[in-house]
């Protein structure tokens, strides 16, 4: 995995990567618990506008993601999308 190789390399020279989510596949929470499980200490970029432009229940989502990997988030993005 591309994302595997790149996370070692940034471990070396004290860099953290984070993964943000977006659309398909790496929109879903689940999706995230595959890749966590492959990259334990990858960090998670939410961003929140990004999970209302790929879910219908955005809030819902939203509390799927800090219930689960709140110790893995590093960085919030908080953005609404325009009505």
């Amino acid at each position: 995995m591309f994302l595997k190789k790149v996370n070692e390399f940034c471990q070396k020279i004290n860099i953290e990567l984070m993964l943000e989510n977006f659309l398909y596949p790496f929109d879903s929470p689940e999706q995230f618990q595959k890749v966590i499980k492959e990259i334990p200490n990858l960090k998670i970029h939410l961003d929140i506008g990004h999970i209302n432009l790929a879910h219908e229940d955005c809030v819902e989502v939203t509390k799927i993601f800090f219930n689960k990997f709140g110790d893995k988030i590093s960085h919030l993005h908080i953005h609404d999308k325009v009505s």
